[in-house]
């Protein structure tokens, strides 16, 4: 119970992600270089938050839009490690799937 008190009170002080139709005011480009990963809300995409492409003209004004704050700290996949692509003049980004690999003991299943 404290912990998922203290969870709730981390979470309600962080910016969350901004919606697809507030997005797309940061993704316009005409090629691939005018595109770079951001992180979509206070948190990375491990913890709340979501990685996502803007155009990088934008990225001060976008970050300015997340308030600074500690989020939790459930660890994962490092977010930034996908491609930001320039895709019908909206920046998209293309997470890097990691795959799970069995233990040697599960090999056989």
């Amino acid at each position: 119970m404290i912990f998922s008190l203290l969870l709730s009170s981390m979470m309600a002080s962080a910016t969350p992600p901004l919606p697809a139709n507030e997005l797309a005011k940061y993704q316009s480009c005409s090629i691939d270089e005018d595109c770079v990963y951001v992180q979509n809300g206070s948190c990375d995409c491990n913890n709340g938050g979501m990685g996502v492409a803007i155009n990088r003209t934008k990225v001060a004004e976008f970050e300015k839009l997340f308030e600074k704050t500690e989020c939790t700290t459930i660890k994962g996949a490092a977010c930034n490690i996908g491609i930001p692509k320039c895709e019908q003049n909206k920046c998209l980004y293309y997470a890097r799937i990691i795959p799970r690999y069995k233990k040697k003991s599960d090999a056989s299943k």
